[in-house]
């Protein structure tokens, strides 16, 4: 009985070192995107990293019936957000029903050069994945459309 017993407990013990233990810093980043103050640069470059990290080994494709592979462009799109571009800024904290977003803004190349077009990417600030990219323009009547992200693995 005896013995069972500490089989049982040295099983335990295996099994509870064996789980993987949640960065210190990546918790900390992670309580510190549920707060509605804006990220600093650093925080920003932190945020972005960490999205890098958590997307390795993984592709986005665009969620559906059936998910699709997103194209050439898209995938390039959402590329040069998470690399940085000059003016990306935290636009804060957004809510859709239980899940909690932030969303990096950048400018976008407009097709036409008086009108400002920017771009969205959302990240769901449990997982650090992008969960949708949006396009859009400052004026009304330009093309502007939304993309829902699941993340599917690498081909």
């Amino acid at each position: 009985m005896i013995e069972r017993v500490l089989v049982w407990l040295v099983a335990c013990a295996v099994v509870s070192a064996c789980g993987v233990r949640e960065d210190p810093a990546r918790r900390e980043l992670s309580q510190r995107l549920r707060q509605d103050a804006q990220l600093s640069s650093e925080e920003l470059g932190r945020f972005r990293a960490e999205i890098s990290r958590a997307m390795e080994g993984k592709t986005l494709l665009k969620q559906g019936s059936v998910p699709e592979e997103l194209d050439a462009e898209q995938r390039e799109l959402i590329s040069d957000i998470l690399a940085g571009p000059p003016g990306l800024f935290d636009e804060g904290m957004k809510m859709q029903g239980e899940k909690t977003f932030r969303v990096l803004n950048a400018a976008a190349r407009s097709t036409d050069a008086e009108v400002e077009a920017f771009q969205r990417l959302w990240i769901d600030v449990e997982t650090f994945l992008p969960r949708r990219f949006e396009m859009a323009h400052a004026v009304q009547g330009y093309e502007a459309y939304t993309i829902d992200l699941v993340v599917g693995p690498k081909k």
